[in-house]
């Protein structure tokens, strides 16, 4: 696909992150069947992926997400707990080439192909506006209902 998954540079302001989807996680596919893999398929997409049932990245790794726009570029940015910093940094240099998923549960909502190590941070581009938003709200929807169901109480 298009879309790339890798290291962003600068601090950002962790004030601005919104809470991931208490669903949100990441899984890697391949482009061949594995042992104890599932199938996935991208909506709109007919290749079909395998990947392992559970996530490699969850949402309890995550600080939260931001919108990201430099260079006419639309992405997301993920910063991760500080926690989580060895595993997906390990975890994307092993797999620089590869496809990493964007799931919602078990639900693959946009796949990404990994193009550099990351730690700390990381951000997903290659979208248009639209595009970058239909996932943005996906990665965080259930976190902001949650929060607007904590404050109406």
């Amino acid at each position: 696909t298009s879309t790339g998954c890798q290291l962003i540079t600068g601090g950002g302001d962790a004030t601005a992150l919104i809470p991931p989807n208490p669903d949100l996680n990441f899984r890697i596919l391949h482009t061949e069947p594995c042992t104890g893999c599932r199938e996935f398929h991208e909506p709109g997409n007919p290749m079909t992926f395998y990947g392992l049932p559970r996530g490699v990245i969850r949402a309890e790794d995550i600080v939260g997400l931001r919108r990201y726009e430099q260079h006419g570029e639309e992405g997301i940015v993920l910063r991760f707990v500080p926690a989580a910093d060895a595993k997906i940094r390990n975890l994307s240099q092993d797999n620089i080439g590869k496809q990493m998923a964007v799931m919602i549960g078990d639900e693959p909502v946009r796949i990404s192909t990994i193009q550099s190590a990351f730690s700390g941070a990381m951000v997903i581009t290659g979208y248009t506006l639209p595009q970058r938003e239909a996932l943005f709200q996906r990665m965080t929807s259930a976190a902001a209902k949650d929060a607007k169901s904590a404050t109406a109480e």
